[in-house]
């Protein structure tokens, strides 16, 4: 279980003690206004909807799909160079930020 899927589900236990979401806050370690986000999240979606993130912002992926599990191979299963990137084009960076984004899915 993730920390972020973890603190979800003890606001969300907490929360059936019918107290204040600041009260909840502050003996959780977290803000009133994400306690009241994950009640009222809860509330309309039940337990589905403390799994998930809602969508964020930002530019849309410029490499596709099968290009990442093409570099999440590479880099998975040797020594990840930057070899890896030139090819195709890509910056050395991409091969972490991939690999890291397919590990933190």
């Amino acid at each position: 279980m993730s920390v972020r899927c973890r603190e979800r589900a003890l606001i969300v236990l907490a929360a059936t003690e019918k107290v204040s979401d600041q009260v909840l806050a502050q003996r959780l370690g977290t803000t009133r206004h994400r306690v009241a986000r994950w009640r009222k999240r809860f509330e309309a979606g039940g337990i589905e909807a403390l799994k998930k993130d809602r969508p964020r912002g930002g530019r849309p992926p410029s490499i596709d799909a099968a290009k990442i599990k093409q570099i999440v191979r590479l880099t998975t299963q040797s020594t990840p160079r930057l070899e890896y990137a030139r090819p195709s084009g890509l910056g050395s960076a991409t091969p972490r930020c991939c690999v890291y984004g397919t590990l933190m899915a």
